[in-house]
C-alpha cells in the first residue's frame, strides 16, 4: 500500500569541495530502501537542472552540502551550511541553555573577575579565518590580563592588529582533553575524543593545549553517552543548520560539558572532506571508527527521514 501514502520530497545536494558525493550516494540509497513514502533525489549544484518538475507539487525538503547564493526553490524548507561569529554562536548556545565558556569583546585595559573568569582568560581572534586554523590563540592569567594596556603587550602581539575575544578558560587537565561531535539534522554521527600532550601557559601554572592544531597523542571511539547527549542538545540549538562540527571541553575536578564552538560553515564531513584529507592520510587507522561507532552512514539516513516527515513544506 506504499503507492497510496502522501509523497514528500527529499532533495540532497553534495559537492566535491565538501565530501565525496559517494557517502551521499550511499545515504540516499539507505533512505530510499527505509522510506518509501519519500522521493529521494541526490543532485550537485551543476545537476539543479535535472531536479524533477513534479518536486513542487509535495511538500519539500531541501538539503544542500554547500551553500547555494543563487539557489531559487517553488516551494519546501531550505538547510544549508553558513558561518556564525563566534559570539552569536555563544548566544544562542546560552538561549537554549547549552553550556558555553563566557565570552564577550576584548578591549585593552579591561578587568577580569576571577569569580566570573576563574584563574585564566583564553585571548582568540574573532575572525573566524584564524581561530579555526588555531592562530593567535593565548591563554593568560586573569590576574595578569586584568587592565593590561595595548603598551603592555609585546609589539608584534596578535591583539595588537585585530578584533580579538575574552573567553573563559576551561582546564580539562594535566592531559588536555578535547572532544569533537559530528551532528547530522539534529543527529550525532561520531564523537572523536582527542587526548592531547600537556604544554604549559605562559606563567607555567595550567595547560594551554587549548585549540585544534595542539600534540595530539591518542584518538578514542568509545560510546561516551554524556557527550553523544550534550552534543545532540547543541545541534538543537541550531535546527536550520544540517551538518554540524561541535567542539566540546569537559572541565577537570567537575565533569562538567562545554560547547566551544559548532563549525557550521560545511566543511567539517570528515569522512571524505577535502579539508581533512591529509589528517586521514595520516591517521587510516581511524577512519573506519568515524562510520562504525555509531553506525554513521544508517544514524544520517534516518536523520534525512525524519527531517522530512517533520519539515518538508
Amino acid at each position: 500500500m506504499s503507492h497510496l501514502l502522501p509523497k514528500k520530497n527529499l532533495v540532497v545536494i553534495v559537492d566535491r569541495s565538501r565530501c565525496d558525493p559517494a557517502d551521499f550516494v550511499d545515504i540516499t540509497r539507505r533512505a530510499r530502501a527505509q522510506a518509501p513514502d519519500i522521493r529521494v533525489q541526490l543532485l550537485m549544484p551543476r545537476t539543479l537542472h535535472k531536479l524533477a518538475p513534479v518536486t513542487w507539487d509535495h511538500p519539500t525538503l531541501i538539503v544542500s552540502q554547500v551553500r547555494l547564493q543563487n539557489l531559487r526553490i517553488k516551494r519546501g524548507k531550505l538547510m544549508m551550511p553558513s558561518p556564525i561569529p563566534k559570539l552569536k554562536q555563544a548566544k544562542i548556545m546560552q538561549a537554549a541553555g547549552v553550556a558555553t565558556p563566557h565570552v564577550v569583546p576584548y578591549q585593552f585595559g579591561m578587568t577580569f573577575d576571577e569569580c566570573l573568569w576563574g584563574s585564566h582568560v583564553m585571548l582568540k581572534p574573532a575572525d573566524l579565518d584564524f581561530s579555526s586554523k588555531g592562530t593567535g590563540l593565548e591563554v593568560i592569567a586573569a590576574k595578569e590580563l586584568s587592565g593590561k594596556r595595548q603598551q603592555d603587550f609585546p609589539p608584534d602581539h596578535f591583539a595588537g592588529s585585530h578584533k580579538m575575544l575574552a573567553q573563559k578558560f576551561i582546564d580539562s587537565g594535566p592531559q588536555p582533553v578535547r572532544y569533537r561531535a559530528m551532528t547530522f539534522m539534529g543527529e550525532v554521527l561520531y564523537v572523536m575524543k582527542s587526548t592531547c600532550a600537556p604544554i604549559k601557559s605562559r606563567d607555567g601554572k595550567i595547560p594551554a593545549d587549548f585549540h585544534s592544531k595542539a600534540p595530539e597523542l591518542r584518538r578514542e571511539f568509545l560510546p561516551f553517552p554524556e557527550v553523544r547527549a550534550f552534543a545532540r542538545k547543541t545541534a538543537a540549538a541550531f535546527p536550520n543548520w544540517p551538518l554540524l562540527g561541535c567542539d566540546i571541553l569537559q572541565e577537570a575536578g567537575t565533569g562538567d560539558l562545554y560547547a566551544l564552538e559548532v563549525n557550521p560553515g560545511g566543511n567539517v564531513w570528515h569522512f571524505s572532506s577535502p579539508y581533512n584529507a591529509k589528517d586521514r592520510a595520516a591517521h587510516p587507522e581511524y577512519n573506519a571508527l568515524f562510520q562504525s561507532q555509531y553506525g554513521a552512514f544508517d544514524v544520517a539516513a534516518k536523520a534525512l527521514i525524519n527531517a522530512t516527515r517533520r519539515l518538508a513544506v
